[in-house]
């Protein structure tokens, strides 16, 4: 594509699915900074100055690259800029989506060139969980709804575009039970705890335990259950990711979770997701995870050892689950 060409292609309003997943993987990798802002004169001026300042003039780099959205259909690049021939007036600053590798500038340079007022600044700062609540840097005004409504619906389809990557790896199996009378937390927690553990106790052989998710209605008083099929050797994380998924988009009133994990018996330094699978088998052991909570926030837990009858074989028939630890937080 050439200059002119570049210039004269027409904008999007929001970004596509390919430029979505590139921002998120930008994001994920923990090496970018994401900066969303409206394309004012302020804003580009800012940006402008933090480039000059890390990096050099004639410095030809993907460190720092541009997205812009601008709000009307038919916008071109040569409209924004003044450059080429334009064709429509631009009637709305544009969203702007700025990425900036973090080995050239830190959050706090970002903030303090968009927020040089001190007081500002602390209380944005003070703020940071809310700021960075999706890897992104928002920086627009209080009042722009129109912006902030932009933000929350590419945060929204990045969600989904993820929640639908992420089952369309696993098998769902689904059933709903309705039950002849109410169940409280305890008791439902304490049922499916234990018809877990006896239904395994009678398998004579079998290989991983399927996670399993199980949602309580109180006012219909139903039970939906859903085991989780996953491929070997992403087990753990894309059933948790799985899982997940299921409790933010179904309706409950208390939930309980339970998953085969692999628990270290050392501990293992910076430690991430699926560490002690790797482990050899006699610096490990196999556990029975059981999670459940209310709507109102209120949880227990418990983890159990699984005792194998060849503890070599993790197909071998269960023999016994041993309690290593309860909690009950409220």
């Amino acid at each position: 594509m050439t200059f002119e060409e570049h210039l004269n292609q027409v904008l999007p309003t929001f970004p596509n699915d390919e430029q979505i997943r590139l921002i998120d993987e930008a994001l994920k990798s923990g090496k970018h900074h994401v900066i969303v802002t409206r394309m004012g004169l302020k804003e580009l001026d800012i940006l402008s100055t933090l480039r000059k300042k890390y990096f050099d003039s004639d410095e030809n780099t993907t460190d720092y690259s541009q997205m812009f959205f601008p709000e009307e259909e038919g916008i071109t690049l040569a409209d924004l800029t003044g450059h080429g021939m334009r064709s429509k007036e631009v009637r709305e600053h544009p969203m702007m989506v700025t990425r900036i590798s973090k080995s050239r500038m830190s959050d706090e340079q970002i903030i303090s060139a968009f927020l040089p007022d001190p007081k500002k600044r602390a209380t944005l700062l003070a703020q940071r969980e809310k700021l960075l609540e999706n890897g992104t840097l928002c920086f627009i005004h209080p009042t722009d709804a129109k912006g902030w409504k932009w933000v929350h619906d590419y945060v929204m389809t990045k969600h989904e575009l993820n929640n639908t990557k992420i089952l369309q790896q696993v098998e769902i199996n689904d059933q709903i039970e309705c039950l002849p009378r109410p169940l409280s937390f305890v008791k439902f927690y304490e049922a499916y705890d234990k018809l877990t553990r006896d239904y395994l106790l009678e398998l004579e052989e079998h290989s991983n335990i399927n996670p399993s998710v199980r949602l309580y209605t109180e006012s219909d008083q139903t039970v939906a259950t859903f085991y989780i099929h996953v491929p070997s050797g992403s087990w753990a994380t894309l059933a948790t990711e799985a899982m997940d998924i299921i409790v933010k988009t179904h309706e409950w009133d208390y939930y309980v979770k339970i998953t085969e994990a692999w628990m270290s018996l050392k501990k293992i330094e910076n430690s991430k997701p699926g560490d002690a699978t790797k482990l050899p088998r006699n610096e490990k052991k196999e556990c029975l995870m059981v999670v459940a909570r209310t709507k109102q926030g209120d949880v227990k837990r418990i983890s159990y050892e699984i005792v194998r009858e060849r503890p070599e074989d993790d197909s071998s028939k269960i023999l016994k689950f041993e309690p290593l630890t309860e909690e009950i937080e409220k």
